[in-house]
This record gives structure tokens, sequence and C-alpha cells, in this order.
């Protein structure tokens, strides 16, 4: 049999387990969960994050324990805390001043 048109099985074991390794990729990315800016501060301070990763605009993270049909992984968009209150804070007309609410 000429070498040129001999089939090996080793090419059809790399692209099944290439096919397997893109397909874990896909799934894993698909399973991030866009968490808003409070629930964060609420899942940091109840200790539920795991670990964090700090972007200029973004923060990417691992929560501990995931629920049973919840991500593990979350993305929120980073806040300026300057710009948002805490949560539970007074945020009456009064305690932004005078003009708040007019346009």
């Amino acid at each position: 049999m000429n070498k040129k048109t001999q089939f090996n099985i080793w090419y059809v074991i790399l692209a099944i387990f290439g096919v397997l390794f893109f397909q874990n990729l896909w799934i894993e990315s698909q399973q991030i969960e866009r968490l808003p800016y409070s629930a964060f501060e609420e899942k940091l301070k109840a200790g539920e994050i795991r670990r964090i990763y700090i972007r200029q605009n973004v923060i990417e993270g691992e929560c501990k324990s995931a629920e049973k049909e919840g991500a593990k992984r979350f993305v929120t968009v980073r806040v300026d805390p300057e710009l948002a209150p805490a949560p539970g804070a007074d945020i009456s007309r009064e305690a932004l001043g005078a003009d708040a609410g007019t346009a």
C-alpha cells in the first residue's frame, strides 16, 4: 500500500480530542452569570466569592459554591464607589440634595 494513501488512526484520535476540547471551551463560556454590581457586593460581603479578576471596566470571578442550576463564574460592570451608594444606604431626596429629581 502506498504511504500517501495509508489511513492513520492517530489523526482520527487527535481530531476527536480537538473537537472535545473546543466543545468544553464553548460550554464553559456559556456558563457565565451576569450579576448586578449590588449583588456582587452582597456576595463579596457574605464570603461567597472564591476569587476575582479586576479589569478596567469589569469584574470577573468565581463563586465558592454555585446554586444547583446557577453558574459558577460571573461577570459584573465595575462601578466607582463614589457614584454608587452602598446597599441599604439612604437615598431619599433629602439625602441627595435639594435639586434631586429635577431635570
